[in-house]
């Protein structure tokens, strides 16, 4: 009888922890990506924040477990709360919404 590696547990278990780390390769690059963009980098530059919220939701759920991808999360949470102040107190330059 042919022993068939790919059917031990340990095989499977391998391969669940590569999927897993692969996966969260590819929410860190995304979160690096909407951390670099979209900020208010200079005068009248679009804000961004609900892809940056989408994303980290989605690190969230994930459960990050390096340690670059728990920094580069904190980093994202930080830098979309930053954002949607910043997006209030742009609001607050039109003069349609001030309240006499």
């Amino acid at each position: 009888e042919d022993y068939n590696f790919q059917n031990t547990p340990e095989y499977k278990r391998s391969v669940a922890i590569l999927a897993r780390r692969r996966q969260e390769d590819k929410l860190r690059r995304l979160l690096e990506d909407l951390s670099n963009t979209g900020g208010f980098l200079v005068q009248k530059a679009d804000i961004k924040v609900q892809e940056l919220e989408k994303a980290v939701q989605a690190a969230d759920a994930h459960k990050m477990e390096t340690e670059k991808g728990k920094a580069l999360l904190d980093l994202a949470k930080s830098l979309a709360a930053i954002r949607t102040g910043l997006l209030k107190s742009l609001d607050t330059r039109d003069p349609r919404k001030w309240k006499s």
